[in-house]
C-alpha cells in the first residue's frame, strides 16, 4: 500500500510466531526493538478481542515483496499493488529526473549514497547555521 509517500506492507494477526517467521523471511534475522519502523514487530490490544501483532516493511524492500507476491493475490489486491507500485516508480523516476533544486540552482553535488544536492543551497545553509551558533555562543559568553 502507498502510505504518506512511502511504499508499505503490513502483516497483522494474533499469532506472534507467524509474525516472527515473516520478519525472518523478509530478511530481518535480528529482533529490532527501537531502531525504527522497518522490521519492528509491534503488539497492540484492540478494544475487544485478542492481542494482535504486526510487522511492517517499507520502501524498496516492500516493493520487492509486492512484485514477488503479486501473482498469488486476488484481483482487488493486485489492483492495489499495481497502484502502489505505479506511484512508487513515478516518485523514484521523478526524483531521478530533477535537474534543479527548489531555488532554481543546478543539482551539482553528489553524496556517497548517490543522492544529488545543490552545493549553493548547502553552503548557504551551513553559513547560516554557523553564524547562528556563533551568535548564540556570544550571547552565552556575554560578549555582544
Amino acid at each position: 500500500m502507498w502510505r504518506g509517500g512511502c511504499l508499505t506492507i503490513k502483516l497483522a494477526m494474533a499469532d506472534r510466531d507467524v509474525i516472527e517467521q515473516a520478519r525472518i523471511w523478509t530478511g530481518h534475522t535480528e529482533y529490532i526493538t527501537n531502531l525504527g519502523r522497518v522490521g519492528k514487530v509491534t503488539e497492540y490490544q484492540p478494544k475487544r478481542g485478542r492481542r494482535l501483532y504486526s510487522f511492517t516493511i517499507h520502501g524498496h524492500r516492500a516493493a520487492g515483496w509486492m512484485m514477488m507476491l503479486y501473482q498469488f493475490m486476488g484481483a482487488r489486491r493486485r489492483g492495489q499493488i499495481r497502484d502502489a507500485l505505479g506511484r512508487w516508480r513515478a516518485g523514484e523516476i521523478a526524483s531521478s529526473l530533477k535537474t534543479h533544486c527548489r531555488a532554481g540552482h543546478l543539482l551539482d553535488g553528489r553524496r556517497a549514497s548517490g543522492r544529488r544536492f545543490c552545493t549553493i543551497c548547502k553552503n548557504i545553509s551551513q553559513n547560516r547555521d554557523y553564524y547562528t551558533r556563533r551568535s548564540a555562543l556570544r550571547v552565552i559568553d556575554g560578549a555582544h
